[in-house]
């Protein structure tokens, strides 16, 4: 497998930057579909949060199915209104949260319906005998909250629509503070071109709060309004309302800093806040985990005072039908008013969740080292440990984000460094398997001259970098012309050009059916090579028939040649099996798979010792020892060629059935080695004469002369090695 080090310079660190480059704009550009991804596992995350006890601060006063059966169907008449707040006031309830727009009359009020019946029907309505409260619902309801800590509902406008809101002194004073930097408050928060507002008796006699939550794309209530500015006033969320009457405070401070906003000041306590004036709403599990009271049972005088002294109130509606059921990451219908007590909690208890204006920094950090960090890693690892070191990362980002949630109430996405890195493990996968496939079609190119198709395939599935060198054994083959040098002279250029690419093409087919690699031409010679750059099983055998089938197709060449009046050639062949180093050498703008060591001049050494001996093959003791009993190999000498400080025993190999047609010969050929080696020269010499007269071949001749010398001036310290002084 290609590593990071070999790909090419510029491919990998551009890919590393371009995958960094494409989540950060993913990252700015926040489609939909990665809003929501993020949004999923931020809900993932609100059920993984650490256990934090509830405060028994807010309560909800639930308008819900048995309430509605026993009072009937809602909007309820003013008047029960009037009398839940004064029973709830009663109770020492310390604050009571509306969660109800009441922003028009109460039409089931006596005056409005005498009024109505005289203008649309003539009829005059006799109200006589009917308590003076009693004739206005709505003023009843003012009268009342007058006289209890109340918070009414408010909801404003931030998508186009327009609604006069009118000035008032329901709006609390507040104190804008701002660090060097920071944006005016009208720059900060968005402005709301309008909004729905109780009726002008209800507002003059209670304060107001938003009642805005902030649904994402998906349904879900993630986020509460908690300030918005209209006409230049600032208006503050249904809860910090009802925390403000309950402590008696009814002034705020905004902080700024150059981001926006940061948080408000209720008293002593500080309310974060997200730069636009929203707040997340740190929900702590489903619904009903609050204390709720049906208002049925509170108007009935069911609830006993200590159950709701010195507690905040929130009234709302939980009863399908009212249109207050939210999605929630917890909840597919949570009821809303609980979400106001949610908020209410979380500054009770102060377990907020934050998301910092430093958060884009932070995940474009994120980003940019997660990208820089898994891109190294991915490219120094090998293939066996991309899937670990991908899961590392992986678990490192997502228990990173997991842990700064639990521990730290601050919410860092973990999908765009998880993103990063799944992105920079299949871009560099995909890289390393294009080089490889690239470097495929090299080797493929590079030894389809050398080996056979199969053995290019073989080496096409290898991995890791076979261009690289290594120490390999191997068996060497050397192959040379007999007298090439003297044919050439009589024969023009393109004639010698044409008689060796058809010696070449039946030679080079041989080594490349039995696994060979060929190597170079050298002139007439020929290198190959076995068992590189792919394993070859007995490539010393393979090596040996490979030099034995040249011999043959040599002899039907030369039959052709003489058929068409061409020149006959003979052929040597070396054999030898050791280790050499094996690989790519050369400059590098010209570069040849070869091998190289000194067993490769063993081997040049054999080939040039057939025309000493007059033999066609001639292997090494090594390469016979390693091919077994496959063939018959005939000793031909103990030598210590020039260069080699070593003896080599060499030899003939033979074919069965030849050496079985041969087997008298051979017999007295051992006979007369065996005489030789020991030092007798002169029995040696008989026997090789012999030999010579019944078989006469250059290699008895060789040995008769080198017998009838040695006889005459025997060696003193012989040990059967003949020294060779040419190689």
């Amino acid at each position: 497998m290609i590593r990071f080090g070999r790909l090419k310079k510029l491919t990998a660190p551009l890919l590393i930057a371009g995958i960094i480059v494409a989540v950060f704009a993913a990252y700015i550009g926040r489609s939909q579909l990665m809003v929501l991804a993020d949004a999923k596992i931020y809900d993932t995350w609100m059920h993984f949060q650490k256990e934090v006890p509830l405060s028994d601060i807010p309560v909800v006063i639930d308008i819900d199915e048995r309430s509605l059966a026993q009072y009937g169907q809602w909007p309820w008449p003013r008047y029960l209104l009037a009398d839940l707040v004064d029973k709830l006031r009663q109770k020492g309830v310390a604050a009571i949260g509306l969660d109800i727009l009441l922003i028009e009359d109460d039409r089931t009020s006596p005056a409005l319906l005498q009024r109505d019946l005289k203008r649309f029907r003539g009829l005059d309505l006799d109200l006589s005998g009917l308590p003076e409260n009693m004739f206005d619902y709505d003023q009843m309801l003012a009268d009342t909250l007058r006289d209890a800590p109340v918070v009414l509902g408010m909801y404003a406008y931030f998508d186009g629509r327009m609604n006069q809101v009118p000035p008032g002194a329901f709006t609390p004073s507040h104190i804008v503070r701002g660090a060097p930097g920071s944006p005016f408050l009208d720059e900060a928060l968005t402005p709301s071109r309008g909004a729905s507002v109780p009726l002008e008796a209800l507002r003059q006699a209670a304060p107001v709060g938003l009642l805005n939550l902030v649904s994402d794309r998906d349904g879900v209530a993630r986020r509460i309004q908690m300030a918005a500015l209209i006409n230049d006033e600032i208006y503050l969320t249904l809860a910090v309302r009802v925390l403000m009457a309950a402590m008696g405070v009814d002034s705020v401070q905004v902080w700024l800093d150059p981001y926006g906003l940061t948080s408000i000041s209720v008293g002593d306590l500080s309310i974060p806040l997200n730069t636009d004036g929203s707040f997340n709403v740190y929900y702590k599990g489903g619904r009903r985990k609050f204390a709720y009271f049906s208002a049925g049972d509170v108007l009935g005088g069911h609830i006993s005072d200590e159950e709701l002294a010195g507690r905040i109130a929130f009234v709302g509606a939980s009863a399908p039908g009212l249109m207050d059921l939210r999605l929630t990451p917890f909840e597919r219908v949570y009821p809303g008013v609980e979400i106001h007590a949610d908020v209410l909690d979380a500054i009770a208890t102060g377990h907020y969740l934050v998301l910092p204006p430093w958060s884009p920094a932070a995940q474009a950090g994120l980003i940019v080292f997660l990208g820089l960090i898994s891109g190294v890693a991915f490219g120094f690892s090998r293939p066996r440990v991309y899937l670990p070191v991908g899961v590392v990362f992986l678990v490192a980002t997502v228990y990173g984000s997991l842990y700064l949630f639990r521990e730290h109430n601050l919410y860092l996405s973990p999908l765009y460094g998880a993103l990063v890195v799944a992105l920079m493990g299949a871009g560099l996968v995909f890289m390393r398997f294009w080089e490889e496939e690239k470097q495929k079609r090299v080797l493929r190119r590079s030894f389809a001259r050398y080996v056979a198709p199969t053995v290019v395939e073989r080496i096409a599935r290898r991995s890791g970098d076979i261009f690289s060198g290594e120490e390999l054994e191997v068996t060497i083959m050397f192959t040379d012309i007999r007298g090439f040098t003297t044919m050439s002279e009589s024969l023009a250029p393109r004639e010698i050009v044409s008689l060796l690419n058809r010696y070449f093409t039946r030679m080079t087919a041989l080594v490349r059916q039995n696994g060979g690699t060929m190597d170079k031409f050298i002139g007439d010679a020929l290198m190959a090579f076995w068992n590189a750059p792919v394993p070859v099983p007995n490539h010393p055998r393979l090596a040996v028939e490979t030099a034995l089938a040249m011999q043959e197709s040599l002899q039907r060449f030369n039959d052709e040649q003489r058929e068409g009046g061409g020149k006959s050639l003979a052929m040597g062949v070396g054999l030898h099996t050791g280790k050499v180093f094996v690989g790519n050498m050369g400059s590098e703008e010209l570069l040849n798979y070869t091998i190289i060591g000194d067993n490769v001049n063993l081997a040049s050494r054999l080939e040039g010792l057939c025309s000493v001996y007059g033999v066609e093959v001639v292997v090494s003791e090594e390469t016979a020892t390693l091919c077994g009993p496959s063939y018959f190999f005939q000793p031909l000498d103990v030598l210590r060629v020039k260069g080699k400080h070593l003896p080599v025993s060499v030899f003939i190999p033979l074919r069965r059935d030849e050496a079985n047609e041969r087997k008298d010969e051979l017999i007295r050929h051992r006979w007369a080695i065996s005489l030789y080696q020991n030092g007798d020269f002169s029995g040696a010499l008989e026997s090789f004469s012999a030999l010579a007269a019944d078989f006469p071949i250059r290699i008895y001749q060789v040995y008769c002369e080198r017998c009838l010398k040695l006889a005459d001036s025997p060696p003193e310290d012989w040990d059967g090695v003949w020294v060779m002084t040419s190689k």
